[in-house]
């Protein structure tokens, strides 16, 4: 049997074919509700992951992004911010993204989500977000920042963001 070991991590180190041209632009930057959203994602010592060493995908009412921590850390996208849907017993979910975060030398991706900042009634009535401990709700909504969104992930504390983990 073999086994893969942490040198031989998946996702970020995939720059060449997992990076390409304007993956970054799920829309145009200038076309109707676009939306750039940026960021760090931080290690357990609270360094930024430079690259290659960070990938995240974006995913959200049929769009798709992909960003990856550059020479300082920072990541960029250009998405649609998505309508508010529903879970498949009703209950509507405030307007958010799905992440798939991939650190190496991590073999598996985190999942975890971005709220937007300007939905305060959707965010409080969303029943996922209620799932979230009260004091690590805020971990998961952007901060403004100027016309674009700031949205940084942390993975321990002080700050860690809250993830999410797939029902068994």
């Amino acid at each position: 049997m073999m086994y893969q070991i942490p040198e031989q991590g998946t996702g970020p180190l995939y720059t060449g074919c997992l990076m390409f041209e304007k993956v970054q632009q799920a829309v145009a930057p200038d076309s109707e509700g676009a939306i750039r959203l940026h960021g760090k994602v931080f290690d357990v010592t609270g360094q930024s992951i430079v690259f290659p060493g960070s990938m995240i995908e974006f995913f959200g009412d049929g769009v798709f992004a992909r960003g990856q921590g550059n020479e300082s850390g920072e990541y960029e996208v250009v998405i649609k911010k998505p309508a508010p849907d529903a879970l498949p017993d009703g209950q509507i979910q405030a307007p958010h993204l799905d992440l798939a975060v991939f650190i190496h030398p991590t073999l598996y991706r985190l999942r975890t989500r971005v709220y937007f900042p300007n939905e305060t009634a959707a965010n409080a009535a969303d029943p996922v977000l209620k799932l979230v401990p009260a004091a690590m709700r805020d971990t998961l909504i952007a901060v403004q920042d100027g016309k674009d969104l700031r949205f940084d992930i942390h993975l321990d504390e002080p700050h860690q963001t809250a993830f999410l983990a797939s029902a068994a």
